[in-house]
Formats: C-alpha cells, sequence, structure tokens
C-alpha cells in the first residue's frame, strides 16, 4: 500500500513539474520566431549603417571641396596633393607637395605611390592626398564612412603657383559605366574608394590593392581619367562601389569675380539675353526694366543715330522744344516737336483735384 501511494505521489510529482515549464519544443518555436522577428531589424539597421556612412562620406567631400576652394580665394591656385604614403603623425603627412609631384617624369608615381603624375590630353594631372594640413582642416575630416583617406586629384596647372590661373584649364576627364566622356574637363576630383576599399590608403601609409579587372580601377589606375558610375556589386567586371565627386568651371564660364560683391563678364564678345545672335555687348530682346539706367549714348534698335543721352537729361539737357509745343518723340538726334491746342472747361467737386485733362474734358480724383 505504502509502495503504490509513492508511485502516485511520484506521477503528480512529475505532472506537476511539467506544467511548470517549457518542453524543448515550445523552446525551439520560441526562437524561432525570435529569429524570424529579427532579420529585418538588423538588416534595416545594416542598410541604416550604409547609409550613413555614405552620407559621412559626402559630407567629408565637401568639406575638402570647401577647404579647397578657399585655399584658391587666398592663394588663386589650387594646393598639390600630400604626399599618402607617409603615415599619421610623421612630419610631411597632409602637407601639399608640390615639389615632389613636379619633379616626376609623366604617367609616374613617387614610391608606394606616394603622389602621382598622368597627363591627359596634354595636360598633367597631381594625384595623391588630401593636403589638410596646408589647407587648415582636421585629419577626420578627409576620411570617408569606412575611415579611409579620399583620393585628391588635382590639374597640375590649376595647382602650379608660377601659372596664371585660368578657369579653363581644366585636365580631368570623368566617364561613367558606358564609357561616356564628360565634355566638361574638371579643375578636381575627390575619390571615395567605397565599402571595399580598394585602391585607398590607410592612416599608416599603407594601400589597399586595386582590383584591376573592376570597373572601378578606372579610379585607383593613377591616370587623368576618373570614373563615375552607378553603384554595382556584382562579383564582376561591372563592379563599382565609389563615391566620387568633382569640381570646376565649364569652358563657357564668363563671370569672374572683381571683389567680394562685384562680378564682371570676361567674354570678350556679346551676351544675348533673349537671343542666340547678340549684336551688342548686351543685347536683349524684349523689355528691359531697370529703376535708373546710366548710358553715354542713346541709338536706335539697329544700333544706328546715337546721341549722347546728356542732350535729353541732366543739367545739360538741350532737347526742348520752343513755347506751344511739346516733345512727343526723339529721331536723328532730334528732338519731335507737336503743336498744343487744349481747350477744356470744368470744375472739380469738393475735395478733389485734377488729376488729367484729355479730349473728354478735366478728370477729377482724390488725393
Amino acid at each position: 500500500m505504502l509502495r503504490e501511494d509513492m508511485t502516485k505521489m511520484r506521477k503528480v510529482h512529475g505532472c506537476c513539474k511539467s506544467e511548470g515549464g517549457f518542453s524543448l519544443l515550445e523552446l525551439a518555436v520560441v526562437m524561432i520566431i525570435i529569429g524570424v522577428l529579427t532579420v529585418p531589424i538588423l538588416q534595416g539597421y545594416k542598410i541604416y549603417q550604409e547609409e550613413k556612412k555614405k552620407g559621412d562620406t559626402l559630407g567629408a567631400q565637401l568639406d575638402v571641396s570647401t577647404a579647397a576652394s578657399n585655399y584658391w580665394g587666398v592663394q588663386k591656385h589650387y594646393p598639390c596633393p600630400s604626399d599618402r604614403s607617409i603615415p599619421f603623425g610623421e612630419a610631411g603627412h597632409g602637407v601639399s607637395n608640390c615639389a615632389l609631384v613636379m619633379a616626376l617624369g609623366p604617367n609616374s608615381c613617387s614610391p608606394n605611390d606616394g603622389v602621382c603624375k598622368a597627363v591627359q590630353g596634354g595636360l598633367e594631372v597631381f594625384i595623391g592626398g588630401v593636403p589638410y594640413s596646408t589647407m587648415g582642416i582636421p585629419y577626420y575630416e578627409t576620411l570617408d564612412g569606412w575611415g579611409r583617406g579620399l583620393t585628391y586629384a588635382v590639374t597640375g596647372a590649376l595647382a602650379d603657383p608660377a601659372i596664371p590661373f585660368d578657369a579653363n584649364d581644366g585636365a580631368i576627364q570623368i566617364t561613367n559605366e558606358n564609357g561616356l566622356l564628360s565634355d566638361t574637363l574638371y579643375h578636381g576630383v575627390l575619390v571615395s574608394h567605397g565599402p571595399n576599399g580598394a585602391g585607398s590608403f590607410n592612416m599608416n601609409g599603407i594601400q589597399q590593392p586595386c582590383v584591376m579587372t573592376y570597373a572601378e580601377a578606372e579610379n585607383c589606375d593613377n591616370d587623368g581619367l576618373f570614373m563615375n558610375a552607378l553603384i554595382s556589386l556584382g562579383e564582376n567586371n561591372n563592379y563599382f562601389d565609389d563615391l566620387v565627386n568633382f569640381s570646376g568651371w565649364t569652358q563657357s564660364a564668363i563671370w569672374e569675380y572683381t571683389t567680394e560683391e562685384d562680378v564682371k563678364s570676361a567674354n570678350t564678345g556679346n551676351v544675348g539675353v533673349g537671343t542666340t545672335t547678340p549684336t551688342a555687348k548686351l543685347d536683349v530682346a524684349g523689355d528691359l526694366k531697370a529703376g535708373n539706367v546710366r548710358s553715354d549714348q542713346i541709338c536706335d534698335e539697329n544700333g544706328q543715330n546715337c546721341f549722347p543721352s546728356r542732350l535729353i537729361a541732366g543739367e545739360e539737357a538741350v532737347m526742348r522744344c520752343p513755347p506751344g509745343r511739346v516733345l512727343v518723340g526723339i529721331a536723328n538726334n532730334a528732338a519731335i516737336c507737336e503743336n498744343i491746342s487744349i481747350s477744356v472747361t470744368g470744375n472739380c467737386p469738393p475735395g478733389q483735384f485734377v488729376v488729367r485733362i484729355t479730349a473728354g474734358g478735366v478728370q477729377c480724383a482724390a488725393p
């Protein structure tokens, strides 16, 4: 009897223990559900991280581009690239090194590809690291979102202080994934070598090798041609993950600063507004509206029959009509005068004044 009761007690005890916990099957189901819910969260976080790195890269390129423009504003030329093979913290890191790159032969590089000189379209292109120290910006602003240094390339003639700056001297060309070349020859280029970093230099001055079979190798082969293409992450010859920023003036740029606020046209020909065949320095096909117009001469629409504007304005104005006649126009450098004969009658009501006289009589209006 005692043995039977003990057996029942064990069975009851075992039943109650089972009801208070989870079976292995239940735990497995729970883990699967958690895994399914976690995957999209992790995937979304990964996408966010990559987008943030791209945003940081674009920010770094903008900082460097702005610094280069500011440097030009003072020096009237761009800085040469720095020797990217020098480790961070050593002398010369981030310093513009014109002497080194200018001493190179055409299409050659210094040891460890620190700086390179390419020839593109007969013009030199200098390639190397960002000269952040010379431009007065911190090193971290020259790193892309993956913590690697940007590649800096600049047209040689625009970085040489001995050559007068000419905005039309750009030498760098940009191609796309279809092999189409840009019409504009750019002043400079900043390249982030993207997530895989192929071709970039780290802070120790060591380059991650290019994958020469990839399309993005165009941005690390040290020539004057660079590629800006659609992102393609397939493991094939079309692979491209670089982020490229290029800047410069087009060959048709005609406006130049003369002061911080004033600009002038560098064009030696005529400028047309509303016409493709301007016949004067400023040829406006349409109405010209201005609060004040200053002119030495006034001409007809064909640019003929010109006369000094002082004849009809200012203290020297002599283009007047005799008494009893009024000026109705100007032609052939002379006033066109007509007789005037107005006879009107009428009074304005109290509180109004004469504002106009026409053939219909007096017109009145309140003040």
